[in-house]
C-alpha cells in the first residue's frame, strides 16, 4: 500500500484536523443538512461510484425495482454514508452525552453486553463505526479490526476516535491470532462480514443476492473453534439524526456446521436486512469484484474480473 503524495498528504491531515475541530461545534440540524447536500453532490459528480452502485443494485433487485427507484436508493445511500463520516467527527464532542441522546438499542441488542466470549458480526450497513464506539461506552471492551489508511497521520486521528470509549482496535495484518486470543479470554470481538476477501486470505465464494462473492470464513471458523456465541448486529439511522442499535439475532451453531455453512447463514441474514433497508448499505463498494473460475460477465457486473494467481496463493 503506497503513501499519498506529500502535498496531498498534508492537505488531508489539515482537512481532518479542521474537521475534528469545527464539525463537532455545528448544531445537529446543520450536520444533517450538510450530509444531504454533500451526498447528492457526490452522487451527481462521481460517475464511477454511480456506475458501481447502480450495477450492484441491478444484481440485488433486478427488475423488481425501476431504474428511478434504484437511483433514489443510491442517492440516499451516499447521503447516509456522508452522515456516517461526519458523525465520526461530530460525536467526539460531549461524547457520552451525545451518544446517550442519539442512540437507543433494541432489547435484543442488549445481549451484546452479557458476560462471556462473544463474536459480534456486522456489515457495511448503517453506522458500524459509531455502533462500536457507542457499545464500548457501555463498559464492554470490544476488540475490533481496522485496515490502516494510506495516510498514517490521518489514520492516527481516526484510530483515536475509534478508541475514545475503550474500544480496542487491532491492525488487519495478523488479526486472527489476536481475535482468537480475545475470544479465549472471554472477551467480545467485532468483525465486518461483507468485505472482499481473496481465496489466499481465507475467502470463499458464497452467494449474496444470488451471485457468489468472496467472503471471509474466518469469523465462522473462530466461533467454531472457541464455542463463542455469534450475534449479528447493525445500527440503523432514522433520518432525523438518531440511531437504533439492532440485532438480527443469535446464530445457533449446529452439530453439522462448518465455516462455509455458518458463513452462508450469516450472509443470508444480512441480505434480508439490506433488502429491508437498502438505502443504508454501501452500494458503491465493488462487492462482486472477483469472479469464480468459469464465470463470465454477465451475470457479473462490468467491474468484475477473473481470479489471478496472486488471488489464490
Amino acid at each position: 500500500m503506497g503513501n499519498p503524495h506529500p502535498i496531498r498528504a498534508r492537505f488531508e491531515v489539515l482537512g481532518v484536523r479542521l474537521g475534528f475541530v469545527f464539525i463537532p461545534l455545528m448544531p445537529r440540524c446543520t450536520i444533517l443538512t450538510l450530509a444531504r447536500f454533500v451526498g447528492v453532490a457526490i452522487y451527481t459528480c462521481s460517475g464511477r461510484n454511480r456506475r458501481v452502485g447502480l450495477a450492484n443494485l441491478d444484481i440485488a433487485f433486478g427488475d423488481t425495482k425501476t431504474p428511478e427507484e434504484k437511483k433514489k436508493i443510491l442517492r440516499r445511500s451516499m447521503q447516509h454514508f456522508t452522515l456516517s463520516l461526519l458523525d465520526l467527527f461530530w460525536f467526539t464532542r460531549h461524547q457520552a452525552e451525545r451518544l446517550d441522546r442519539y442512540f437507543i438499542s433494541e432489547a435484543a441488542f442488549e445481549h451484546v453486553y452479557l458476560p462471556g466470549a462473544r463474536l459480534v458480526v456486522t456489515a457495511h450497513i448503517g453506522n458500524w463505526e459509531l455502533m462500536g464506539i457507542q457499545a464500548a461506552l457501555g463498559g464492554i471492551p470490544i476488540i475490533g479490526v481496522a485496515a490502516p489508511l494510506k495516510n498514517p497521520k490521518v489514520d492516527e486521528y481516526f484510530q483515536r476516535a475509534r478508541k475514545s470509549t475503550g474500544q480496542v482496535i487491532i491492525p488487519q495484518q495478523g488479526a486472527i491470532r489476536k481475535l482468537l486470543k480475545g475470544l479465549r479470554e472471554g472477551k467480545t470481538v467485532a468483525v465486518l462480514l461483507d468485505q472482499n476477501t481473496r481465496p489466499r486470505d481465507g475467502g470463499v465464494f458464497i452467494e449474496m443476492f444470488g451471485l457468489p462473492a468472496p467472503i471471509s470464513i474466518a469469523p465462522a471458523a473462530m466461533a467454531l473453534k472457541t464455542g463463542s456465541e455469534i450475534i449479528l448486529v447493525y445500527s440503523r439511522p432514522d433520518g432525523s439524526g438518531n440511531y437504533t442499535n439492532c440485532s438480527l439475532g443469535l446464530i445457533e451453531i449446529k452439530d453439522d456446521d462448518d465455516p462455509v455453512s455458518l458463513t452462508t447463514r450469516m450472509t443470508a441474514a444480512y441480505e434480508t436486512a439490506i433488502r429491508e433497508y437498502p438505502e443504508i448499505w454501501f452500494w458503491p463498494y465493488k462487492r462482486w469484484k472477483l469472479m469464480p473460475e468459469g464465470e463470465t460477465k454477465p451475470p457479473y457486473p462490468f467491474y468484475a474480473r477473473a481470479l489471478r494467481d496472486s488471488d489464490l496463493s
